[in-house]
């Protein structure tokens, strides 16, 4: 195995993308990081950006972190009705009470157009934490039959199980570490497909496969073995490297705050009952599973054609085509959700945070992240039994 992974590294094409993914995951952060912004008063226009805006911000919190209670709601929403402008309201309240207000609106608005209440309207706020299943199921009696009644009502139960009352903290670099996981991702999905379009046609292109024919299957499979095992310890290696990379030069900035804090202080309506770290690390193993899984499924195409470059073009039609199969309105909504669940959807973490599918799984109900993760499992599973012997079959074959 490991001369097979000595074999894989020493391609120049491997060594580039390596070098390439390495700089995007050094970047990225860093310009995430110089993209938050803080108004410096309510008094003033003056915008802070970058480490200084983050500082601001995790300051503004410390008086009003910890148990969000009804109490503090209803002194929130006091003070932005106190306010003579809806504008003013909003600034002032944001930097008085930061992600109170936000998280006020994110209740009283609605995901459907016309239908949520203005907080210079609302009364109080006492029936806050029974907003989420009141938003939710507006949007479920608006989903022209996408959801059955049984889903429906997993999806109410699993949205009045999350636990309350919410822990408000600095949470705003939790957004952005999922949007920098989703970039990442995309990267090393790119490099599985690339690096596993050649797995297997390397010998075919340096004409080793006629050394490879006079090998008994037995011999033949074992080299199949190493070569999947190879690819996935370097496909592994090159994603733990890149996510730690990612996950310390972000964090050391603006810190772990909120890591305890439910998941919904930043997305109301999601039914996942996770904390925005524990949220973090699902998300990365998603990201992993679908890595591996999309190597495997690319490497079997390669055993099977033994030609890099149609490997190459059919790999990314594979994988990609669930992304625009899913958003095509003719399709029926079963060949949908069938699309919504491979690979590829890992690098969509913030749709899989809001996501409403409840997928049945023998005696099971499971969310979509989870429904991605099993099938990756599963493709990961299928893909080391059967590409070895394929690649065995396709050299005796040639």
């Amino acid at each position: 195995m490991l001369d097979e992974l000595r074999k894989l590294y020493s391609e120049i094409h491997v060594k580039i993308l390596t070098l390439i993914i390495l700089m995007v995951t050094i970047v990225v952060p860093i310009v995430s990081i110089r993209s938050f912004n803080a108004i410096e008063s309510a008094d003033s226009s003056n915008i802070i950006k970058g480490t200084e805006a983050v500082r601001i911000i995790k300051d503004r919190y410390e008086d009003y972190k910890g148990e969000l209670s009804i109490d503090t709601l209803n002194r929130v929403l006091n003070y932005y009705q106190s306010e003579p402008s809806e504008d003013l309201a909003y600034v002032d309240s944001s930097i008085r009470y930061p992600g109170i207000i936000s998280i006020l609106m994110d209740a009283y608005s609605s995901i459907i157009p016309g239908e949520g209440i203005h907080l210079n309207d609302l009364k109080n706020a006492d029936d806050f934490y029974s907003r989420n299943t009141v938003q939710i199921m507006g949007f479920l009696n608006h989903s022209n039959d996408t959801y059955e009644p049984w889903e429906k009502d997993v999806i109410l139960e699993k949205a009045e199980s999350i636990e309350t009352p919410f822990n408000i903290d600095f949470s705003r670099q939790w957004v952005f570490a999922y949007k920098l996981l989703s970039v990442i991702f995309i990267m090393i999905f790119l490099s599985a497909i690339i690096i596993g379009s050649r797995i297997f046609s390397y010998e075919k292109e340096k004409n080793m496969d006629l050394i490879l024919a006079t090998m008994s299957n037995k011999q033949l499979i074992n080299i199949g073995k190493n070569k999947v095992l190879a690819l996935l310890t370097f496909l592994t290696i090159k994603y733990a490297i890149s996510i730690t990379v990612l996950s310390i030069i972000f964090f050391s900035t603006t810190g772990l705050s909120a890591w305890s804090s439910q998941i919904q202080i930043e997305y109301f309506t999601s039914i996942y009952n996770l904390t925005l770290g524990s949220a973090y690390l699902l998300f990365i193993f998603m990201g992993w599973i679908s890595t591996i899984a999309i190597g495997v499924l690319v490497a079997a195409v390669d055993a099977f054609t033994q030609k890099s470059y149609s490997t190459l073009v059919i790999g990314f039609i594979i994988v990609f085509s669930p992304l625009i199969i899913t958003r095509l309105n003719a399709i029926p909504t079963f060949v949908k959700r069938f699309f919504q669940i491979q690979p590829v959807n890992g690098l969509l973490v913030e749709k899989s945070i809001s996501s409403f599918q409840i997928y049945n799984v023998i005696l099971f109900n499971i969310l979509t992240t989870t429904a991605i993760i099993v099938n990756a499992i599963l493709l990961l599973i299928v893909g080391m039994l059967i590409v070895p012997r394929l690649f065995s079959i396709r050299i005796k074959n040639r």
